[in-house]
């Protein structure tokens, strides 16, 4: 069929015609060099592994340098559209800090009857909340022990 027969089998490839012909003009020195490369990377990334610095550590390092490199290549409008857009990101997290203070406030000076003030954190600091795998509130030790569900909300 495809011009390859397996000899245990005998039964035609389902490899396509095209990377059959492709192998039978194989250029080994190509191949050679191409291995030697592939494992002169593999040796040093397993340096870096060795050197106890985490596969993430060096992802951030090169995102990075990648983003020092495309704006020191970027025009000047470019330059300038970009700083629009993080004025409008700044603009927007000093927004959501503003409500998230308020709603604070509110809620503490309700069931608390104390007045709560959180500091701006710095801008470079990565806001993100925490993962809780539950919060079963008041009662839920008590439903919990009793074979009870949690209510949702």
């Amino acid at each position: 069929k495809n011009g390859f027969i397996y000899q245990d089998s005998k039964k035609d490839s389902d490899i396509p015609q095209s990377i059959l012909k492709g192998c039978g003009s194989l250029d080994s020195e190509m191949l050679e060099a191409q291995f030697e490369d592939w494992y002169e990377n593999v040796q040093i990334q397993h340096r870096l592994c060795q050197d106890n610095h985490s596969f993430q550590e060096i992802s951030n390092t090169i995102k990075n340098t990648e983003i020092e490199i495309s704006v020191s290549k970027a025009s000047q409008t470019t330059l300038e559209l970009f700083q629009q857009r993080l004025e409008l990101v700044r603009e927007d997290r000093l927004q959501r800090f503003a409500v998230l203070q308020d709603m604070l406030d509110r809620v503490c000076f309700r069931e608390f009857d104390f007045r709560m003030r959180v500091n701006l954190p710095r801008e470079d600091s990565v806001l993100e909340l925490p993962s809780f795998e539950s919060a079963p509130g008041i009662f839920g030790e008590l439903l919990l022990k009793e074979g009870e569900s949690l209510p949702l909300g």
